[in-house]
């Protein structure tokens, strides 16, 4: 009788045995497939971090070239200015003179405005930080519009 139990027992823990490894044949077999679905979406993740890098990139080098050229059309300017190529308007009005008494001289204020060195200087660099704070504001504008509304 010693013999058929343990035959049985035997037949017992083979049967429990099995069933053990079909459920964690299954159990690994979900894992797998949840694995496999978490690549796909971390790939899919990766290319578009990278096309929104690349559309970051290219921003960049259009706004930094627009900068560019417009640093170097003030400097240009700049120059034509200090050299007498070019002028800067100046639209400003002289109040006329108070009358004093008779016989009192005046200046002749036939000649049109004219900045004077200093003044010329902080002009240029004005117009130098407006024309940059216009380019990196435009740039932001179009980062937000294009590559951030484009995550939301």
């Amino acid at each position: 009788m010693s013999r058929y139990l343990v035959i049985a027992l035997s037949a017992l823990a083979a049967v429990l045995l099995i069933c053990f490894l079909i459920s964690d044949r299954g159990r690994l077999a979900d894992e797998l497939k949840a694995s496999r679905a978490m690549v796909v979406q971390m790939q899919a993740d990766a290319e578009f971090a990278a096309q929104t890098l690349a559309a970051r990139d290219a921003l960049d080098r259009k706004y930094f070239q627009e900068l560019s050229d417009a640093k170097r059309e003030n400097e240009s300017l700049r120059a034509d200015v200090a050299a007498g190529n070019k002028r800067v308007l100046v639209k400003a009005s002289c109040p006329k003179p108070v009358p004093g008494p008779a016989g009192a001289t005046g200046l002749d204020d036939a000649t049109g405005a004219e900045l004077n060195a200093d003044a010329r200087q902080d002009y240029f660099d004005l117009r130098e930080q407006i024309v940059t704070t216009e380019k990196q504001l435009a740039g932001l504008q179009e980062y937000v519009r294009t590559l951030v509304q484009a995550v939301k």
